[in-house]
């Protein structure tokens, strides 16, 4: 739905950086951490929010269908571009905490790393990047491998700085389970549970409220073939405990084996409120299924794992798509999801973000990115976010994509559309779930 804008938040600053040579992620000792893109620098006041969005395509020459590899990352602001994290000179805080994924060679081939985040500042500083930052390490129980590498040209991180923006944030579960780890019973039926919830808050009518969420999942099994799959929505609701209520971001399930151990989710969401509203809460809500007990949640710290900031910004423009346009994916490339026409105006900018669910029924090399063009269908225009490639498998039951990214055309440009293009290079087919959304935000 087309909503005209009222007026426009106030952006200070934008960057976006883009690796121009590979980078190689030490796996063997592991944990090095290494600033793959560091964007700034940005000079900003006490109060001042930056966002960020970044990604990564993740290769890794592994041989074995058992070979496996852990790929870690986050997102810090600090005063200096080589800080890498708490112990590094110049450090402030992190916009994307610490998470990871087990990378599993035969089945994977390539992983995408997908993070966004935000911070507010409690002082001003005449100086300031935001650096994408990635570590690495072989599992224990497998031999020493080879380095993971992200190609020159597929990692990037685009921070966005804005003053004025109201964000709340919390670390507390309300009904996760706990013995001597936060926990999802897996009952064989739909059992929601509300990890985070931030509120009440009374919203002023023309606002536009961002959520930015992060999980951890884990599988806390031996070696075999027990998947387990961790569904998640974010919705505005009534209470702290409730789990039902207007959806941000759509309920969608993703799933991991044992031998992939840990997988993590890093997505945006919003909700335009035309009128004023108040006593709203915003809960992420998580459920599981599977052939096993329980899904474990890794438990928030200070610097690791998950993270739930509600931002609460002027309106200046919303757009969205949760209809899929195509109900598979095979090697012709087609536009998933759509928005448009939207008016641009010059030095605009605009995030966009998207998430979709496959369930694959053999193994299937996958593609997508982002395109501004003049028309719904069209798979070709101004590149947004470039190609990043992935295998999905049909071990994982259901397979997602979540990315999110931004840009600030410099001329105006009228009746755009912002399309989702998915295609498999290597063909086959590849069934899409009705569990997607494209959303893009003026700022």
């Amino acid at each position: 739905m087309l909503l005209s804008a009222s007026s426009h938040a106030t952006v200070i600053d934008y960057k976006k950086v883009v690796t121009t040579s590979d980078v190689s992620i030490n796996e063997n000792p592991g944990y090095v951490k290494k600033v793959v893109c560091s964007a700034g620098p940005f000079t900003v006041l006490a109060g001042d929010l930056i966002t960020a969005h970044a990604q990564a395509e993740v290769t890794w020459a592994g041989s074995s269908a058992t070979d496996r590899i852990m790929v870690g990352s986050g997102i810090i602001v600090a005063t200096s571009s080589t800080a890498v994290d708490n112990t590094s000179a110049g450090y402030i805080g992190m916009v994307s905490k610490w998470a990871g994924n087990n990378f599993v060679k035969i089945p994977e081939g390539n992983e995408d790393a997908a993070r966004t985040g935000s911070y507010q500042f409690s002082a001003a500083y005449t100086t300031v990047y935001v650096n994408w930052v990635h570590y690495g390490q072989t599992v224990p129980q497998y031999s020493a491998g080879p380095d993971a590498v992200i190609p020159a040209g597929y990692g990037e991180i685009i921070a966005v700085q804005e003053r004025d923006v109201a964000r709340y944030a919390t670390t507390t579960y309300r009904q996760i389970p706990y013995d001597t780890q936060y926990y999802l019973p897996i009952t064989g039926g739909f059992s929601p549970y509300v990890q985070y919830s931030y509120g009440p808050l009374n919203i002023a009518a023309g606002s536009m409220v961002d959520v930015r969420f992060q999980v951890e999942a884990s599988t806390q099994l031996g070696q075999g073939t027990i998947t387990q799959r961790l569904g998640r929505k974010v919705i505005q609701t009534t209470s702290t405990t409730s789990t039902t209520g207007t959806v941000l971001s759509a309920a969608i399930q993703g799933g991991a084996t044992n031998l992939e151990h840990h997988y993590t989710h890093s997505n945006v969401s919003g909700l335009y409120f035309p009128n004023a509203t108040n006593g709203v809460y915003f809960n992420s809500v998580l459920w599981a299924y599977g052939n096993a007990t329980r899904l474990t949640i890794e438990s928030e710290s200070s610097l690791l794992y998950g993270g739930f900031a509600v931002e609460v910004r002027p309106y200046a423009g919303y757009w969205r798509d949760s209809n899929r346009n195509i109900t598979t994916v095979d090697s012709t490339q087609r536009v998933l999801y759509s928005v448009g026409p939207i008016n641009i105006p010059a030095n605009q900018v605009v995030e966009v973000r998207y998430q979709a669910a496959f369930t694959p029924s053999a193994n299937v090399a996958f593609d997508s990115k982002i395109v501004r063009a003049s028309s719904p269908t069209s798979t070709s225009g101004t590149e947004v976010q470039r190609p990043f490639y992935r295998k999905f498998d049909p071990a994982y039951t259901y397979t997602n994509t979540i990315h999110s990214t931004a840009e600030r055309p410099s001329t105006a440009a009228n009746g755009q559309y912002y399309n989702i293009v998915c295609w498999l290079p290597s063909g086959g087919s590849l069934p899409v779930e009705d569990w997607g959304q494209l959303e893009v935000v003026f700022r």
